[in-house]
């Protein structure tokens, strides 16, 4: 039963990853975007609220599941950079930046990006 739900939520992070960074823009590495609001921060302040916190916890356990799968079978590395753009602190531009900067990680991004068919990242 553990061996079955493990397969299942490997191939769903698998699954995740690649949807995740097939629908990200060719240039999003080029241009620093600052994030577009769902929910107008003005006017719902207590669900934007909400939705921050919401979106930071998946954030940050995607990051803290991409350092686990650096030890264990997945892909650590995409996993720690969909953390990365998922969650909202302070500086987190600067980590991607640092984290992006390695040509394996780049070449293995465009190459997920070839496999899918899709213009290659703009580094």
């Amino acid at each position: 039963m553990i061996t079955t739900l493990s397969l299942l939520f490997a191939l769903l992070s698998v699954l995740g990853v690649v949807w995740f960074i097939a629908k990200l823009p060719a240039d999003f590495f080029q241009h620093p975007r600052h994030h577009r609001h769902l929910i107008d921060p003005n006017r719902y302040p207590n669900l934007h609220f909400i939705c921050k916190t919401i979106r930071n916890i998946l954030g940050f356990a995607l990051i803290l599941a991409g350092i686990i799968m650096l030890i264990l079978p997945g892909q650590g590395v995409l996993t720690i950079i969909i953390g990365l753009i998922v969650a909202d602190f302070p500086h987190k531009d600067r980590w991607l930046r640092k984290l992006i900067r390695f040509p394996a990680v780049q070449k293995g991004l465009n190459l997920l990006r070839r496999k899918l068919k899709q213009e290659e990242f703009h580094f």
